[in-house]
Order: structure tokens, then C-alpha cells, then sequence
């Protein structure tokens, strides 16, 4: 498991991994969503671990002034952040700076290109980028791998069907 006990989840969403799998030994749990929506129902649901909330844009620099992570999450956002993985790549930039020595980031993201899509992928995966909900037609396993390694060490990448599960070390 690559969670620390001193952990920020980015892109929090509905908080279902945090809300069933958040490991009971956790000591500190921060969210980062630029949803304010997102984050209240979230910090809500877990609000025994007493978790720290922030409202951020990771494409923008992140100012949050706080002591930093051992551990971040990114699940499931790089496809909906606007732009091609080499733009969206700022966002590691951006949370390594709140990253200790030796932490880890890690998350997954669905490719739009270069996997085999089912007939019904396709076309979900075409009405969400039409719709603006993602944006990743162009989002490939080389584009990613060659963001993380801009930023981090010891980086994998394992496909699951079009899902890229990934991690990298801070130095």
C-alpha cells in the first residue's frame, strides 16, 4: 500500500477510497480539490481523521504553507485537467513541492489513446470529451511516463485496460 500515515488526497471526488480503505492507523489526511463542493462532502465523510482541507488549482502553484506529505494521491483527475499530459504535467511540479524526501505520489488516469478501447468505451469516453468532463484524446502512456520522470525517480506505470496506475519518488 503506498499510503502513509501522513497523507494528502488530490482530486478527492465523492472520498470513496478515503471513506472505505483509509487505513484506521492514519495520522494525518489532508484533501486538495478545487471543488468546494467535493471537499465538504468528503472532509464530512471522514471526519474522524480530523482532515485538513484545501481548495487549489494543481495546475496552478499550490500555497499552502502546511508541513509536507509523505504521501499523495492523485486518483482518476489527470483526464479531466484541460490540455495534453506534457501541460498537465505541472501539476507534479506542483505537488513534489509538498512532498517530503522519499515520498511517494501516486495515482491512475484513463488514456485515450494508444489502448484498445471496447465499442462502449469509445463511445463514453467520446461523449465525456465532447462534453468537456475529460479531456484525453491525446493522453498516452509515453506522454505520462515522461511527466513523471521530469519530476520523479523510481517511476511505474502498470495498464489495467486503458486505467494507468502510477507512482514516482521524491528525492
Amino acid at each position: 500500500m503506498l499510503v502513509s500515515s501522513n497523507h494528502l488526497d488530490v482530486g478527492v471526488g465523492s472520498g470513496y477510497y478515503l471513506k472505505n480503505y483509509l487505513p484506521q492507523s492514519t495520522k494525518r489526511i489532508a484533501l486538495l480539490d478545487l471543488n468546494q463542493n467535493s471537499l465538504d462532502t468528503t472532509s464530512k465523510a471522514i471526519n474522524h481523521f480530523q482532515p485538513e482541507v484545501y481548495c487549489g488549482d494543481v495546475l496552478e502553484p499550490l500555497e499552502l504553507n502546511v508541513d509536507k506529505f509523505d504521501s499523495i494521491s492523485v486518483n482518476y483527475l489527470l483526464h479531466c485537467l484541460p490540455g495534453n499530459l506534457i501541460d498537465k504535467g505541472i501539476m507534479f511540479k506542483h505537488l513534489k513541492e509538498h512532498l517530503n524526501d522519499g515520498g511517494v505520489l501516486f495515482g491512475s488516469t484513463i488514456l485515450g489513446k494508444g489502448t484498445k478501447l471496447n465499442f462502449f468505451a469509445k463511445k463514453l469516453m467520446g461523449v465525456y470529451n465532447k462534453k468537456g468532463i475529460f479531456s484525453n484524446h491525446n493522453d498516452d502512456l509515453e506522454s505520462l511516463v515522461a511527466s513523471l520522470s521530469e519530476h520523479f525517480t523510481d517511476v511505474k506505470v502498470e495498464m489495467i485496460g486503458c486505467v494507468a496506475l502510477f507512482s514516482g519518488k521524491k528525492i
